[in-house]
């Protein structure tokens, strides 16, 4: 199970981290199966690809990905959800992924990348 979650604090936000390959399946089915639930919904996320391999992710299945999340509107559209990740690949994949949402009919998570864990915790924690 390449993608970890764990709920910090007292539902203060969400770290997910990843190690190894990343495919379609992985948010397709791990991804949606964990925030599918409906206590979950409001909360930010600080998504860790540092570990991550995403060569197996095309860009037709981000696009998959980001419609099938936006047609089950499992988020909060006023929750953020910061990236980190420090790889040139990973930065083309993520990059289109944001392109990806800017299309997107219903309103989705406000979404930053960011190089450090540091950087995203602050950022999900600021209330401006």
């Amino acid at each position: 199970m390449p993608i970890q979650h764990k709920i910090v604090g007292d539902h203060d936000y969400v770290y997910s981290s990843c190690e190894g390959a990343l495919t379609l399946d992985d948010f397709e089915n791990q991804q949606l199966e964990f925030w599918s639930q409906p206590d979950l919904f409001g909360l930010n996320e600080i998504f860790d690809l540092k570990q991550a391999d995403l060569s197996q992710l095309s860009y037709s299945d981000i696009n998959t990905i980001v419609q099938n999340f936006s047609r089950k509107q499992v988020f909060d559209p006023h929750a953020r959800l910061a990236i980190v990740m420090n790889t040139e690949q990973q930065q083309e994949k993520v990059s289109h992924f944001s392109t990806a949402k800017m299309f997107t009919v219903t309103s989705t998570r406000s979404t930053l990348i960011f190089n450090s864990e540091e950087e995203a915790l602050a950022w999900i924690k600021d209330k401006h």
